[in-house]
């Protein structure tokens, strides 16, 4: 399996699918009687082929905002690092230690916990409610090489992978060693979407709400992966929209058909069907001459008289 832009490398965190196919309905509450398989928690994450790149000051981006209590602490999209999607650095933000644009750094995560969700594995849902676009959760893990991905798919007998697509080159993979957010099952109508954020030089990938999420809701993104071969993995997320299958594409629907314009009936000269009779040309003939001696004598009378 390998990820789209956004997606996930491989099959499933704890399971296929979403939940409640976006209608906003709690789940029902379950005591989690299973114990998720053993992970090494981690909180950021780690660098397994190459040094993580630290941002000097001086290199990071400014932004232009101005401290002001409760109005302008650069948690609004005017904040220009904000609207680009990169966070400030805490030694040249403007507002200093009072900035809101520092939230993978913080870690300010949004309430959510693990749960038993049933054929799908485990899931994560929100403890509390939570608005929409906020930050859900960091996707963490090791950051790996797509090389070293795909080696370790190969030599993997685990049908449960945990990757997720940093850049072209890189990857980011929870299998062993991540955080809560690796348990975040798909769905065909998601309530959260990733975003990919530049922290201190570094692309950090993160899940935001994209809707308000109640209480007790399960979070859930589409993996928007593409499967190569093996076995189809059914979708469990319940959504009205399903594909069916995590991989499927997306269906599209058909546009009206367009009104055909009527097409005007041209008029064709029938020619007459077999060759013209020779006694039919030699009348033709005939006519021609005899018209044109009427005019010869009428020419000449006129130039006696």
């Amino acid at each position: 399996l390998t990820a789209a832009t956004n997606g996930l490398v491989s099959a499933l965190s704890g399971g296929a699918g979403g939940a409640d196919g976006g209608k906003g309905q709690p789940q029902e509450q379950r005591v989690a009687k299973r114990k998720p398989p053993p992970f090494k928690m981690l909180r950021k994450n780690l660098y397994v082929e190459r040094r993580p790149m630290i941002e000097s000051a001086s290199d990071s981006p400014v932004c232009m905002c101005i401290y002001v209590p409760g109005i302008s602490e650069c948690d609004t999209w005017n904040c220009v690092n904000r609207m680009t999607w990169t966070e400030c650095h805490p030694k040249t933000c403007p507002c200093g230690e009072h900035c809101k644009n520092q939230r993978f750094q913080r870690r300010q995560y949004s309430p959510v916990e693990v749960f038993d969700a049933g054929c799908k594995g485990f899931g994560l849902r929100a403890s509390a409610d939570i608005p929409e676009n906020s930050f859900v959760i960091e996707y963490v893990g090791e950051v790996i090489s797509y090389d070293t991905c795909m080696d370790r798919l190969e030599e993997s007998v685990d049908e449960n992978f945990y990757m997720l697509t940093l850049d072209p080159s890189e990857c980011i993979d929870a299998t062993k060693k991540g955080n809560k957010a690796r348990f975040v099952n798909h769905s065909c109508n998601p309530n959260c979407e990733t975003r990919k954020w530049s922290v201190l030089g570094e692309l950090r990938v993160g899940l935001f709400s994209m809707r308000d999420i109640r209480r007790g809701e399960e979070i859930t993104f589409d993996y928007q992966f593409e499967r190569l071969g093996g076995k189809k993995q059914l979708c469990h997320c319940g959504a009205s929209n399903c594909r069916g299958y995590l991989g499927a594409k997306r269906v599209k629907e058909d546009p009206p058909p367009k009104p055909k314009a009527a097409k005007k009936k041209r008029g064709k000269a029938k020619s007459k069907k077999g060759p013209v009779k020779e006694k039919e040309l030699s009348a033709g003939w005939r006519n021609v001459e005899e018209s044109l001696s009427g005019v010869m004598e009428a020419v000449a009378g006129a130039g006696t008289g």
